[in-house]
């Protein structure tokens, strides 16, 4: 859902603007650009620092909208996940809950920033818990998140994620990185025997309606 809104909110500013035109590029086209390609700027996810040679050689502005990490010459776009993760543990205290978890994806920064700033905003309420994926988690995020945006786990993060949910005192209040983190995980606890919300209340962000209208319950 992000990813589809930000092209929406593009779209929505170009089309006010009666000298701006847009054009789609795929991932494969990005080694292909030369500084004659037309182009006059990019609004990117730069995923890494090869992807961001590229389009820096080319002399034309950049905008970056995943915002991994800071790069010279490179402008950012983010989202507050400080104000994210406060609403979420506030909504998990109001509803009288001490025990509290963070699902999401270890070394992406947008999910690092968003357990950080959920741990800090749980301070006063007792320790907070975290799951920790495999090895592999970037390469594994971008191809079957970003780019290809698989629903279903693989074995080896089924079992983890599992394994983790297990060894957490119950009831508990877990806050996903996004909405497909808190899919998967809901997949995982109904399979098992879990009770959500019951035993595990499970929070998403994004409101990504595909996925929020096919979770039972909703999440």
């Amino acid at each position: 859902a992000y990813g589809r809104r930000l092209c929406e909110g593009i779209a929505s500013f170009a089309s006010e603007c009666s000298d701006m035109e847009l054009d789609m590029l795929n991932w494969e086209d990005l080694p292909k650009l030369r500084k004659d390609s037309g182009f006059d700027a990019f609004i990117v996810r730069l995923f890494d620092d090869e992807m961001a040679k590229k389009l820096k050689a080319l002399g034309k502005p950049v905008v970056d909208v995943f915002f991994g990490k800071v790069r010279n010459g490179v402008a950012i776009v983010d989202l507050d996940n400080e104000a994210i993760s406060r609403m979420v543990a506030d909504h998990f205290k109001d509803r009288g809950f001490k025990n509290f978890a963070y699902c999401g994806y270890d070394g992406v920064k947008f999910s690092d920033d968003r357990r950080e700033s959920f741990r800090n905003a749980l301070a006063d309420v007792g320790e907070t818990f975290f799951y920790r994926n495999p090895l592999g988690v970037m390469r594994n995020f971008v191809d079957a998140v970003v780019k290809n945006e698989r629903y279903s786990l693989g074995v080896r993060e089924n079992r983890a994620l599992l394994k983790w949910i297990r060894s957490l005192p119950r009831p508990i209040a877990v806050f996903c990185s996004h909405d497909l983190r808190a899919h998967q995980l809901l997949g995982v606890c109904r399979t098992n025997g879990f009770k959500v919300p019951d035993e595990v209340a499970i929070v998403g962000c994004d409101n990504d309606p595909i996925l929020c209208e096919n979770s039972d319950p909703k999440i």
